[in-house]
């Protein structure tokens, strides 16, 4: 464990340097991001103009859900969004040739390799806009929700890394599979917005089959819901391990179908 923790601090530290020979860059990067939280925030702003809750969730709450979402989101474009999204290339160019046969798990290049380091501001951001939607929703805090949110936040990062793990998977299969992100984002979207404004069977998939309402929607609910149940807490746990396991195995797996550079 602490190997690859060496091994991504090595990374963060030379994509740190790279982007500081491109400042402009690291700047609009940062930039871009904050538009699109805005754009989050303006549509459910004006929706609030005709309406007091949306699927149950007033002003405040959902200011608390929007900045767990961009907590999660802000952490897996730092981490791990730029190696998904470059994933298809590895597999078309046969670059993936040099992650496969290196001495550590293939899985762990291909998806820690390359930090996003500007997301480092927008997760920054992030975190004060959820401090202020507990301020506004003047929600009392007890450290144990503090500590659960945490835990429940680096689940729903998890989950959705396993999202991304099997789609790039599949990519392998199909080669030249650029489109299968688009796949992705589109699904994607169901995430950003609460699981309560769904019907309940669409709730019991997004809990379940693709499980988007674990990626932000419950850890939001342990700051704004004194009634979330037990169960639901522990499922949320239990699925990240069970969802990211299968998403290795199927990984590894598909590894097997890879041609390499000389196909």
């Amino acid at each position: 464990m602490f190997r690859y923790i060496r091994l991504w601090i090595s990374f963060f530290k030379n994509c740190l340097a790279r982007e500081m020979e491109f400042r402009t860059h690291f700047v609009l990067y940062f930039l871009v991001d904050v538009a699109w939280y805005g754009v989050q925030i303006a549509l459910f702003q004006v929706l609030f103009l005709y309406t007091p809750s949306i699927g149950g969730l007033k002003s405040g709450d959902m200011t608390i859900f929007l900045g767990t979402l961009f907590i999660v989101d802000g952490i897996n474009m730092m981490m791990i969004s730029t190696n998904f999204w470059r994933f298809p290339s590895y597999v078309v160019s046969g670059e993936l040739d040099f992650y496969v046969n290196k001495p550590v798990s293939p899985f762990f290049m291909v998806f820690f390799r390359y930090t996003n380091v500007a997301s480092v501001l927008n997760l920054l951001t992030a975190i004060a806009f959820l401090m202020y939607g507990i301020h506004i929703s003047s929600n009392v805090l007890s450290v144990g929700q503090v500590v659960l949110f945490g835990i429940m936040v680096i689940s729903g990062t998890v989950i959705l890394l396993a999202m991304q793990t099997v789609m790039a998977s599949i990519s392998i299969f199909l080669v030249n599979a650029e489109g299968i992100q688009h796949i992705f984002h589109s699904l994607y979207q169901f995430a950003m917005k609460p699981a309560s404004i769904y019907s309940r069977s669409m709730q019991r998939m997004f809990l379940s089959i693709f499980p988007m309402a674990l990626v932000a929607s419950v850890p939001a609910r342990v700051l704004y819901d004194s009634s979330i149940s037990t169960e639901l807490i522990i499922w949320h746990l239990c699925a990240s391990v069970l969802f990211i396991t299968l998403a290795i195995r199927f990984f590894n797996w598909s590894l097997k179908y890879y041609s390499g550079a000389s196909s």
